[in-house]
């Protein structure tokens, strides 16, 4: 569970770092000047890895059954 929680963060921290890193503006400019495309990208990431984490989540805390035959 800590592996995918880094996992995690890890995404959602480069995501919102990356246009300080690389373009040296801050996410306020883009949303303002960028097109629309890259907002929606910066909101489908967010949802993406909320989505990756409950579903590991639940791969991990849940118990694998046998079905009877």
């Amino acid at each position: 569970m800590l592996i995918l929680t880094l996992l995690v963060a890890a995404i959602l921290t480069f995501t919102i770092k990356a246009p300080k890193i690389f373009l040296e503006v801050p996410w306020t400019f883009i949303k303002v000047w960028g097109p629309t495309s890259i907002t929606a990208f910066l909101y489908n990431v967010i949802a993406l890895c909320l989505v990756f984490y409950m579903f590991g989540l639940l791969l991990i805390l849940s118990k694998k059954m046998k079905l009877p035959r």
